[in-house]
């Protein structure tokens, strides 16, 4: 049975090393969303705040002329702001997530890579040292080794 093509696009996108270019993607693409999500949720926000200082009874023209416009509802309309303002912090939280799990995700690859190049040369001394005579030779390379396994555990 075939598999649809979104769910092959998905597999391989998850299951594939990220490239610096495709990560640097991703985080340009997060930090627009976090942009967008916070502009947004602040210009709820302020749109609360023109509510609530009518409520008090206090404003200028500019509160009288909003209030004017979205005064059929009141209670309603606060209610959509609120849930506006509420589903777009949710996004600017995405975001940032984003951001930082493609940080992260970089990072990560990064050590990876590092700890499996020194594993490798830790290996080939210790074969070496495998097949040295006791000496001044395998002591060096022995506290060599010891050294390197004590700094990477640090």
């Amino acid at each position: 049975m075939r598999q649809p093509r979104l769910r092959n696009w998905v597999h391989r996108r998850a299951s594939a090393a990220l490239t610096h270019d495709h990560v640097r993607g991703q985080r340009r693409v997060a930090l627009w969303l976090t942009v967008f999500a916070a502009v947004r949720t602040a210009v709820w926000l302020l749109a609360m705040v023109i509510i609530v200082i009518h409520w008090l009874g206090a404003g200028g023209s500019f509160v009288h002329a909003f209030i004017d416009v979205s005064s059929t509802v009141l209670f309603v309309t606060f209610i959509s702001f609120y849930c506006n303002a509420s589903t777009d912090a949710a996004n600017l939280t995405a975001g940032l997530a984003a951001l930082f799990s493609a940080d992260s995700h970089h990072a990560t690859t990064a050590v990876r890579a590092a700890l499996e190049r020194d594993t490798a040369a830790i290996e080939g001394d210790i074969r070496r040292l495998a097949a040295l005579q006791p000496g001044s030779e395998a002591e060096e390379l022995a506290r060599s080794i010891s050294d390197r396994v004590s700094k990477a555990a640090a």
